[in-house]
């Protein structure tokens, strides 16, 4: 009893399904390992038929069964078995008879296995086989394997298109040969021997020209039976493109960095990606601000369409744009650039960036418009000379030709003496007035010289005023105007520390130019007081000056060019000295006039 248990264990976990048939192939056993290969839902089969538990059973199965029950061993590896359904089960079987008393044939032993499974298994092995063969064949960078000595045992094929080597060339050789430095060699030795792999680990190997190859390791460290180390399995990449590239982008990174200009990247949308420092010195945003603002966010001309239209247009399209165009500063300050605006495209000819270049031109601006200016106005002091020139000339020879001619006449014995006195004073009044002008002369030229000295004192304001007052009053009667010398708001005891004769002499100018610019009407000078200034003034009821000339009378040789100053004598030079001499004394001096509404000209000066 005690051995059918045991044959029967052994039956049962065989790895081969066992079958047991009589000589009619009926089943007097079968394991479950048999039922369960062939799915066969009743476990006990024992007494049904073999052709009732397989009715699909192929013609060529029938055979093999008939020749076993003649005696014949049969078997087969790797053997379909077409089911009905369609499905296949791939067997290793065989089929031998049983004998009753080892002469009559009881019937057949079938002992198969069903290997769709392993099947499976193998083709999948050999299918990733092939598949990293293929990969270790195609791939571009070089596999190798080394003994821990560094001799090569295995290579891909790209050892060929990255150092110009065949691969049984270097097979048995040192991997030595190819290190640009063997002294890197001991240093990846070190380090995969103390961490038993390497990732990324940069060296310098050279090709079979001598060429020097930057290269980026990753290894693996391999051990024998014993643990001990034995090989080195690894992939070499070939780097250099990579370091060349990171170099020249390094440089154009830096030039970029460095660049006087500003630099702006956007993406295909205008939206900003990138700026210098330049940039940010300029503009006072920092980077992290302007990143993902559009471009158009911060151009002086966010508001006109047509401008930035235009440009975006023209890149769009793949075309450089180049003008001149304003940024906005943080503070809203508007700096003007001379700009570029070009496209970036990828490969497939599809624009993604937009990159700016903007050099500030305000201060070049500035000194073009200084220059324009400072033309204009030299263009227009050539003008203004020549005609001082012209009018100086005319100046100085009426005079002249009245000290001459009434010279001459006063030769004449038998003149009336009251003649020769009116003579004499046209004489004296003409010298008067020559030497007047060529006093001015002087004057004008020590002021734009810069040698025009001063000469501070105490000075009593209301003794200054009697005195101009009493000069003038006299040309009263010969204009016919009436002279006022207002001094209401002035104290007894106020002064001035000042030059008094370039205070007087300015007053003089001033009342000069009432007497000439008005006729029988009404003049009046004096002066205001504040806290800190001494407020002079000289009104008159005049001809008045257009608005338009309030600045330029004040310049050099310059006369109000109009209808209103015709017939009027004068050099030009009374107004520009009489400014020079205010400021000279730390004051300002200005004009409030309109054409037949008179004039008034005031200066105000620091109190001591």
């Amino acid at each position: 009893m005690a051995s059918r248990d045991l044959l029967k264990y052994v039956i049962e976990h065989s790895k081969s399904a066992i079958a047991i048939l009589d000589k009619n192939l009926s089943y007097i056993y079968a394991s479950s390992g048999y039922t369960r290969q062939y799915n066969i839902p009743d476990s006990d089969i024992r007494g049904s038929s073999h052709y009732d538990i397989f009715p699909d059973l192929p013609k060529k199965w029938k055979e093999v069964l008939a020749r076993s029950l003649s005696g014949e061993v049969c078997s087969g590896d790797d053997d379909p078995f077409v089911r009905s359904d369609g499905s296949v089960l791939w067997t290793n079987w065989e089929i031998r008879p049983w004998f009753i008393n080892n002469q009559e044939i009881g019937g057949i032993i079938i002992y198969s296995e069903v290997i769709n499974e392993k099947r499976e298994i193998v083709q999948a092995l050999r299918e990733s086989t092939e598949s990293y063969s293929s990969i270790f064949s195609n791939i571009p960078d070089v596999c190798y394997r080394t003994d821990i000595n560094g001799t090569i045992v295995e290579l891909s094929p790209a050892i060929e298109s990255v150092f110009g080597y065949e691969r049984g060339y270097l097979l048995g050789k040192s991997i030595l040969n190819l290190y640009w430095d063997e002294s890197h060699r001991h240093v990846f030795l070190r380090e995969i021997l103390q961490k038993g792999e390497t990732r990324n680990f940069i060296s310098k190997m050279k090709d079979k020209s001598g060429n020097l190859k930057h290269i980026s390791i990753n290894s693996r460290l391999l051990y024998n039976s014993e643990g001990n180390p034995s090989h080195i399995d690894g992939i070499i990449r070939d780097i250099t493109d990579n370091i060349m590239q990171e170099h020249e982008s390094l440089m154009l990174h830096k030039a970029i960095e460095q660049s006087p200009v500003m630099v702006i990247i956007t993406d295909a949308r205008g939206d900003i990606e990138f700026v210098n420092p330049k940039f940010c010195e300029l503009t006072g945003y920092n980077a992290e601000e302007v990143i993902g603002m559009n471009a158009r966010q911060f151009s002086a001309f966010n508001n006109d369409n047509d401008i930035f239209d235009g440009i975006f247009k023209a890149v769009i399209s793949g075309h450089e744009w180049r003008g001149e165009v304003q940024v906005c500063t943080k503070s809203g300050q508007r700096i003007w650039t001379n700009s570029i605006v070009a496209p970036v495209v990828n490969e497939a000819g599809e624009i993604v960036q937009f990159i700016s270049f903007k050099e500030d031109i305000s201060q070049l601006r500035k000194l073009n418009e200084a220059y324009k200016e400072a033309k204009e106005k030299a263009e227009e002091s050539n003008k203004l000379k020549t005609a001082f020139l012209q009018n100086i000339s005319h100046e100085i020879r009426t005079p002249l030709n009245a000290i001459m001619g009434f010279a001459d006449l006063l030769k004449d014995d038998d003149l009336p003496e009251t003649d020769r006195r009116k003579y004499a004073d046209i004489i004296y009044n003409s010298g008067h007035g020559l030497l007047s002008m060529m006093s001015d002369i002087i004057h004008i030229s020590k002021i734009e010289s810069n040698s025009e000295k001063t000469d501070i004192s105490k000075v009593n304001l209301r003794d200054l005023c009697n005195v101009m007052y009493s000069k003038f009053l006299p040309h009263s009667d010969t204009t016919g105007n009436k002279l006022h010398c207002n001094l209401t708001a002035l104290e007894e005891s106020d002064h001035l520390c000042t030059d008094s004769s370039k205070i007087q002499d300015v007053l003089a100018n001033l009342l000069k130019n009432a007497f000439k610019f008005t006729s029988n009407g009404y003049i009046e000078f004096g002066l205001t007081t504040s806290d800190k200034h001494i407020n002079f003034y000289v009104k008159d009821t005049g001809i008045g000056i257009p608005e338009e000339y309030h600045e330029k009378i004040f310049e050099s040789f310059r006369q109000v060019n109009t209808s209103l100053n015709k017939g009027f004598d004068g050099s030009g030079l009374g107004l520009s000295i009489s400014k020079a001499y205010v400021e000279l004394l730390g004051g300002k001096i200005h004009v409030e006039s309109a054409p037949g509404k008179g004039s008034t000209f005031s200066f105000s000066l620091p109190k001591c």
